[in-house]
């Protein structure tokens, strides 16, 4: 009897710590994500050298509509600049359709743009690929700071509310055994 006791006693106890990992994760997500600033940004400025658009394609969804295939799509841009030892990506899912117009528009924008501005935080300026928070394009925004800052809103929610249920389940399963 006193081994069930004990055993149960730890998995509840590994359901805190899990709780905690959730919200730590979460936060850890959040802060560098959603709280960043266009004081906190560095300009890089220069022309496209390089530039590749792919859309990665997955299956296991099942089918909602008769127009829908079915399938989810990531749209991907990974470009150079001139005299720029980083390579630039953005990448988003763009559902399960293959409604990728804005991604077109911004990577024919890039390409015949003759001047580009990539924006990313200054203490990523020496990482090889940096994380992109803005786009200019001959001086028109192509993706807006706001845009690349809610784009992880999701999960970030997702791992707070995991976290916030296991401490909860947890909280009740241990008050209520006292």
């Amino acid at each position: 009897m006193e081994k069930t006791s004990i055993g149960k006693r730890k998995s509840i106890h590994e359901i805190l710590i899990l709780g905690i990992l959730f919200v730590a994760m979460a936060i850890n997500l959040a802060i560098p994500t959603l709280f960043a600033t266009q004081s906190q940004l560095v300009e890089i400025t220069g022309l496209v050298n390089d530039i590749n658009q792919t859309i990665q394609t997955g299956g296991g969804h099942s089918r909602l509509s008769p127009l829908d295939d079915g399938l989810y799509h990531t749209a991907s841009i990974t470009f150079t600049l001139k005299n720029q030892p980083q390579y630039f990506s953005i990448s988003e899912s763009i559902g399960s359709s293959t409604k990728d117009q804005l991604y077109n528009y911004i990577y024919k924008s890039l390409k015949s743009a003759n001047e580009v501005s990539v924006w990313i935080r200054s203490r990523d300026s020496d990482e090889p690929h940096p994380k992109v928070y803005r786009i200019d394009a001959n001086q028109i925004t192509l993706l807006p700071l706001n845009s690349t800052r809610y784009n992880k809103l999701w999960g970030i929610v997702s791992l707070f509310l995991f976290g916030i249920t296991a401490i909860i389940v947890w909280a009740w399963f241990f008050y209520r055994r006292q």
